[in-house]
């Protein structure tokens, strides 16, 4: 699901666009699509993200599972060190929010009032039924590894589909 955008160039103008990616921990989906747009380095775009319930990580910073792909594909100086909560403050400080979920889109109208301009993505957590059914041939470590690959492709194929948009 895409909302409108405001953020289009004005003539003439420094363009600059924060967007900000929104996932439920902030530990995981979020934090990938970060790492993803901030390394393409797009003039004048910014990537952040937080989570609707990152307030309530107890596993630190990042994941494992988003830590092993931020570090096998280069990306950990492109991500934020830390989890962010969300609130109304950071969603009204982007250009464009990017829900990772259905789910997450109606919690923040429903607890922030938000009806900004965003988009929707459908982007399954990793321990959603989603899963079920798909990889299991792969037991234990094996099985999570795939998921996670599975997923870094989901939000790498948004992302630059994203980034396509906002350079053009």
């Amino acid at each position: 699901m895409r909302c409108t955008r405001r953020f289009l160039p004005i003539e003439g103008s420094v363009h600059r666009v924060h967007v900000h990616f929104v996932c439920v921990g902030n530990t995981y989906r979020s934090r990938l699509a970060e790492a993803l747009l901030n390394a393409r380095e797009l003039p004048g775009v910014r990537a952040t993200s937080s989570g609707i319930r990152a307030s309530e990580n107890l596993n630190g910073p990042v994941s494992w599972q988003a830590l092993r792909l931020l570090k096998n594909h280069g990306l950990i100086p492109h991500m934020s060190p830390h989890w962010t909560q969300t609130s109304a403050a950071v969603l009204a400080a982007a250009d464009l929010v990017v829900f990772m979920e259905p789910a997450c889109r109606q919690y923040c109208a429903e607890q922030y009032g938000f009806a900004g301009d965003c988009e929707v993505w459908d982007v399954p957590d990793a321990g959603y039924p989603f899963w079920d059914g798909r990889f299991d041939e792969l037991e234990g470590d094996a099985r999570s590894f795939a998921i996670n690959e599975e997923t870094f492709a989901m939000l790498r194929a948004l992302v630059e589909d994203l980034a396509r948009r906002l350079s053009a």
